[in-house]
C-alpha cells in the first residue's frame, strides 16, 4: 500500500513539472513576440525625418501626376528634382591667407596651396575634396614634421670626416686620386701606407 502511494505521489509530482516546463516554454514564446513587436516599432520610430518628407514629397507629386493626365512625360522625369548645390565651394586666395594667417603658418605661402589644388581641380586623387581647410591643416602638420625631423638632424653629433675612394670614378677634385691609381703608388712606393701589409 505505501509503495502505491509513492508511485501515485511521483506521477503526480512528474505531471506538475512538465506543466510548469510548458508554463516556462510560453512565457518564453511570449517574450520573443514582445521583443519583435519592439523591434519593429523602434526601427519606425527611428526612421529619419528627411527620409519621411521624401516620401511624403512623392506621394504628393504622384497625386499631381495623376490628375495632370495629359503629361506625355513619365513620373520618373516628373519627380526629378533639380541638381543639388555643391557641398565644397571653392576658396579664394585671400581666404586660404587669412586661415594661415589665423594658424599662425608661414613656412609656406598661401598661394602655394592654392596654386596644387587649383590644377588638381580641387580633388584628392579621384575625389572631390569636401574640406580645404582639413587639407591645409595636413599641409601645416606635414610642415611641422619635417621641421621636427630637421632639428632631430641638427642636433645628432657631428658626422666625421671620411676619405673614401670611388674605384670606378675618379675624384675630380684637386691633388685627388682614385682608389685605383692610390693602389698602384702604394705597390711602386711612392705612398705611404697607413697599415702596412694590408695593401
Amino acid at each position: 500500500m505505501r509503495m502505491n502511494e509513492i508511485r501515485a505521489e511521483r506521477n503526480r509530482l512528474r505531471l506538475e513539472v512538465a506543466a510548469l516546463k510548458c508554463r516556462l516554454l510560453e512565457i518564453r514564446q511570449r517574450q520573443q513576440e514582445l521583443r519583435k513587436t519592439e523591434t519593429k516599432k523602434k526601427m519606425k520610430e527611428s526612421t529619419p525625418a528627411p527620409l519621411k518628407e521624401r516620401k511624403e514629397r512623392r506621394k504628393e507629386k504622384q497625386e499631381e501626376f495623376n490628375n495632370n493626365k495629359n503629361s506625355k512625360i513619365s513620373f520618373e522625369i516628373f519627380t526629378k528634382e533639380g541638381p543639388e548645390e555643391p557641398r565644397f565651394k571653392v576658396p579664394t586666395l585671400e581666404e586660404v591667407q587669412a586661415y594661415m594667417n589665423e594658424k599662425g603658418e608661414t613656412r609656406f605661402p598661401a598661394g602655394k596651396f592654392w596654386d596644387y589644388y587649383a590644377a588638381k581641380g580641387w580633388a584628392l586623387g579621384k575625389s572631390k575634396m569636401m574640406s580645404w581647410q582639413l587639407v591645409l591643416d595636413y599641409w601645416i602638420k606635414e610642415e611641422d614634421a619635417k621641421a621636427a625631423k630637421q632639428s632631430h638632424k641638427s642636433g645628432s653629433k657631428a658626422s666625421q670626416n671620411i676619405v673614401t675612394f670611388n674605384a670606378y670614378k675618379p675624384v675630380e677634385t684637386k691633388g685627388a686620386v682614385s682608389y685605383e691609381e692610390y693602389k698602384r703608388m702604394m705597390r711602386e712606393g711612392k705612398c705611404l701606407s697607413p697599415n702596412p701589409g694590408r695593401v
